[in-house]
């Protein structure tokens, strides 16, 4: 994948809602990144309750036009 730069963040969520979005987008070809900070910040002595969670999804911005139907469909609970 691309740098960092080039990359836009589509949804935080839960783990689980995140790796069915990701499948979904994986599906039709678009590479997504996942981002994952609880270990971090349990290092670092601030995380919660384990699953609770939030992660980050990225994508290419120049997917971003055809991965943007998917994302609201998946935001407005039709996935």
């Amino acid at each position: 994948m691309e740098d960092e730069s080039s990359m836009v963040k589509i949804f935080t969520g839960s783990e689980i809602a995140a790796m069915h979005l990701k499948g979904i987008l994986e599906e039709i070809g678009l590479p997504v990144k996942i981002r994952n900070d609880y270990h971090v910040e349990l290092t670092a002595g601030f995380g919660g309750v384990a699953g609770s969670a939030m992660v980050d999804l990225y994508i290419l911005e120049r997917n971003l036009d055809k991965a943007q139907p998917i994302i609201d469909e998946f935001s407005h609970g039709k996935q």
